[in-house]
């Protein structure tokens, strides 16, 4: 009997410890997105769908990146998808820039009207996503990141 304690309470603690150093399943974090970056998210899944290829899901980290990317070049007055000191994405990326009235669906009529940004958009190999919107003194940045991972 003794033993069956013992077993259960160093089963009971390896467990407890192998969780606090995050070796058991995670669940996965909810990716929150603002009303405009669901906008763009939905239109670019629609067409996705529409040309036979599967929705893109949004992921934190792309999210992340995608919205400090538009910070950044508020914030350091720029329009590129290279930094000032020439770094880039390196999944594919959509930036869009116009006065803040322009809809989602502005963009992304845009987008689809451009052969490279089309290729971005509808590429098969991609499976998720990153949206960052910003609104600054009348102007509006879009980035939207793309990964196959």
């Amino acid at each position: 009997m003794n033993k069956i304690k013992i077993f259960l309470t160093i089963f009971t603690i390896s467990i407890i410890a192998f969780s606090s150093f995050g070796f058991t399943t995670n669940c996965k974090k909810e990716v929150i997105l603002n009303e405009t970056e669901s906008a763009f998210l939905n239109l670019i899944n629609e067409a996705r769908i529409q040309n036979n290829l599967n929705p893109l899901t949004a992921n934190q980290k792309l999210m992340d990146i995608s919205r400090s990317r538009c910070s950044d070049m508020v914030a350091r007055n720029y329009f590129s998808h290279y930094t000032p000191e020439g770094n880039s994405v390196k999944q594919g990326e959509i930036l869009g820039r116009g006065d803040s009235g322009i809809t989602s669906e502005m963009f992304l009529n845009a987008w689809l009207n451009s052969q490279p940004h089309r290729e971005v958009m509808l590429g098969s190999r991609y499976k998720k996503i990153g949206i960052g919107v910003i609104d600054n003194n009348g102007t509006r940045i879009v980035t939207i990141i793309f990964s196959s991972r």
